[in-house]
């Protein structure tokens, strides 16, 4: 069994039914892996489709492990941010976070935005392939 935090466009996909990624999560629940979120992720996927307008996804939603991002996770977001921007590149903190989530919990992150988060240390899978980074400096010891 293995670990995987879905990004909000993995579950606006799912929502709209678009292929693989609908395919991709049904397999990911039928083998038993642990699927995770966290608020960004909430934050995120709800200022699109408001909790409540979507009975089948809110069941979808609080089928998945939620957990709440700790110092520790920030601090890690904060050194993605800092390795980005001393590459010349920008990384938007909600992006930080969600790997910085990935990161903490050994997990991959499955978005449809790989770019987003080329900066990190997680592996990242974008339905139909996996995308690994090498680990920056700034967040070795972790």
């Amino acid at each position: 069994m293995s670990r995987y935090v879905l990004d909000s466009t993995v579950l606006i996909e799912c929502e709209k039914g678009h292929e693989p990624t609908a395919s991709r999560i049904k397999e990911l629940l039928a083998a038993s892996h642990e699927l995770y979120i966290c608020a960004v992720v909430v934050a995120e996927y709800y200022s699109g489709a408001p909790r409540g307008t979507n009975v089948r996804m809110d069941t979808f939603m609080d089928k998945l492990r939620y957990v709440d991002l700790t110092r520790e996770m920030a601090a890690t977001a904060g050194g993605f941010r800092n390795h980005a921007q001393d590459q010349g590149r920008r990384m938007a903190t909600p992006d930080a976070l969600v790997a910085a989530l990935a990161h903490h919990l050994s997990a991959t992150l499955v978005t449809n935005n790989i770019r987003d988060f080329s900066m990190t240390t997680v592996a990242v899978e974008q339905l139909g392939g996996t995308f690994t980074t090498t680990r920056p400096p700034e967040v070795q010891g972790d």
